[in-house]
Parts: structure tokens; C-alpha cells; sequence
């Protein structure tokens, strides 16, 4: 529905399904969307990203997620990947951190999450949102949190 209507946030049915996945990776929400993509440009409106901010990215990945940030006139920043994991490289990403920077895309890539705690530790230190885009990783785990339940 895209006017204001009982089933504005889906409806029963998908209220139900939001609260079973939220239930089952153990998250305090879950919203659905109807794709991944749609998904990251939730994310970057939600972090507050806007013109000039910088968003730290992947080059190797799925258009979407560099395209994200220019939705809401932000800037992509690439910054290198990892050689085993193919994921952002923490060293890369701390070196493309600049005052213009309001957050870090991370991608989970080939089922392997990104480096969270060296990612995460970066993005604290420099007072940074990391969003993480697990489209690539369904069920994969760091530890026993499951990827997408990382940043």
C-alpha cells in the first residue's frame, strides 16, 4: 500500500514475518523490504547520510552497494579488499577515513563475514555507522552471530 492503510507496513502476514526473523537472529527489529538493495538505501537514509557525507565501500561487489550512498548525494569512497575473505581490508578502510566521513559499508562476501571486530573497532574510534550488506552470506556466522547481525 503506498498511501496510509492498515496494511501500510504490510500487513498481517508480514508483521508476523518480521517478528519470526527477528526472533530467529536474535535482533530487537527486523524490517522487510522487497530486495537487498532497497535494503542499503534504507540503511544509508537511516545513518543519516547525506550530501558530502563520505561512505567508506567495497570495489568488489554488486553495483547497489556503491550506488547506495550516491542516492542520497553522498560519496563512495573505496578503500581496498582483503586477499583470503575478498572483504574490506580494516588497514585500507582506516586510511580512506576522513572529517567527511559518516560510515562504513561493509560486504559479506562468498558466506564470509567482514572482519567485525577490527571493522567495528575503527568505525567506534572515529564515531562511524558500519552497514552491513550480508546479501551474499545468507546464514553465514562470525562466532555464533550470524552475518548480518554484525554491525
Amino acid at each position: 500500500m503506498g498511501c496510509w492503510h492498515e496494511n501500510f507496513y504490510g500487513g498481517r502476514e508480514i508483521k508476523a514475518f518480521e517478528e519470526a526473523w527477528a526472533k530467529q537472529f536474535n535482533v530487537k527489529h527486523a524490517i522487510s523490504v522487497n530486495s537487498a538493495t532497497s535494503g542499503l538505501f534504507c540503511a544509508i537514509g537511516a545513518a543519516g547520510c547525506g550530501p558530502e557525507d563520505e561512505v567508506i565501500v567495497t570495489p568488489y561487489t554488486m553495483s547497489a552497494t556503491v550506488v547506495a550512498p550516491l542516492i542520497y548525494n553522498a560519496i563512495p569512497v573505496f578503500a581496498d579488499i582483503e586477499e583470503d575473505h575478498f572483504c574490506l581490508d580494516p588497514k585500507s578502510v582506516e586510511s580512506k577515513i576522513t572529517d567527511k566521513t559518516k560510515a562504513i559499508m561493509v560486504v559479506d562476501l562468498f558466506g564470509h563475514p567482514y572482519d567485525r571486530d577490527a571493522i567495528n573497532a575503527i568505525a567506534k574510534k572515529h564515531n562511524l555507522v558500519v552497514i552491513e550488506d550480508c546479501a551474499q552470506a545468507p546464514a553465514g556466522k562470525q562466532g555464533s552471530d550470524y552475518a548480518g547481525t554484525l554491525a
